[in-house]
């Protein structure tokens, strides 16, 4: 399983997008908002791209540490 990026809905009006898990770690960490509306994490399997879904920062945060 590889990391490919980090999107963020923090509100209607406001994505972000991380392209390494550093800066995904860091951005959630230290956004202003602490509660977003959804985040994935766009993930390759060999020849196969997945997505994992999350609905809170603290599933979101341990699961980026564990890449």
């Amino acid at each position: 399983m590889q990391f490919i990026q980090c999107s963020v809905l923090f509100d209607i009006d406001t994505i972000k997008t991380f392209r390494t898990v550093d800066e995904a770690i860091f951005g959630v960490e230290n956004f202003q908002i602490k509660q977003f509306l959804n985040a994935k994490i766009d993930i390759s399997l060999e020849d196969k791209c997945a997505f994992l879904w999350f609905g809170s920062r603290d599933a979101l945060l341990e699961s980026l540490m564990n890449f």
